[in-house]
């Protein structure tokens, strides 16, 4: 007897278990025509991961280490394992260096590279990661539209040119993600003034 009832209150647990993975899923997918920006803490340096309103994903930059995984677990459904599209904004070692895991654990369609050369072994294997990735290599150029559907969009607005040999940071990607009314500005770790700059074309191009 003692046996049954333990095999039922196993079978009961598993059942509540399951019951509450789908009710997290079912919860994660009605996003309510949300747009969800989330930045990682991952201690120095930056990873942001954006849910878009359709579902698609993007992680621009992936932070130091390993950390980057353990906080994507957090906004990242258990049975997801896909990214849309990962964009490095440069070839440092505090905003990419944890973009090898995220490819070692994900499947992700579209990668965002720096022109910038990096020159550490660091950078080197994340560059190998991504290259294994199988995923649809790009060079991160101002103009590009990164169409995350129904009506969010991230666009790259600087570099405006390929800068092989720019110091990196001054190389920096700066993508603007737009929703409705909504917008952000990501500058990964560009300097004043190539903020000012972008910050001032942006301003023109709204009132074209």
């Amino acid at each position: 007897m003692r046996k049954s009832s333990r095999v039922l209150g196993i079978s009961l647990l598993l059942a509540l278990s399951f019951a509450g993975m789908a009710s997290s899923a079912a919860w994660h997918e009605d996003r309510r025509g949300l747009l969800t920006v989330s930045f990682l803490n991952i201690g120095q340096g930056d990873s942001i991961f954006i849910d878009a309103p359709s579902g698609r994903q993007m992680l621009i930059d992936g932070g130091p280490g390993t950390v980057v995984l353990r906080k994507l677990n957090d906004v990242i459904p258990w049975y997801d394992r896909t990214i849309d599209v990962v964009l490095a904004t440069h070839p440092d070692i505090d905003h990419t260096n944890g973009l090898a895991d995220v490819f070692s654990r994900y499947r992700v369609s579209y990668i965002f590279l720096p022109s910038v050369k990096g020159t550490t072994d660091d950078w080197a294997a994340t560059l190998r990661a991504a290259h294994g990735e199988h995923a649809r290599e790009v060079v991160a150029q101002r103009g590009q539209i990164i169409n995350l559907g129904d009506g969010a969009y991230a666009e790259v607005l600087f570099p405006d040119r390929s800068l092989p040999d720019t110091e990196t940071n001054t190389a920096s990607a700066v993508v603007r993600l737009v929703y409705g009314q909504t917008s952000f500005m990501f500058t990964g770790d560009s300097p004043q003034e190539v903020e000012n700059r972008r910050s001032r074309s942006t301003s023109s191009d709204s009132t074209e």
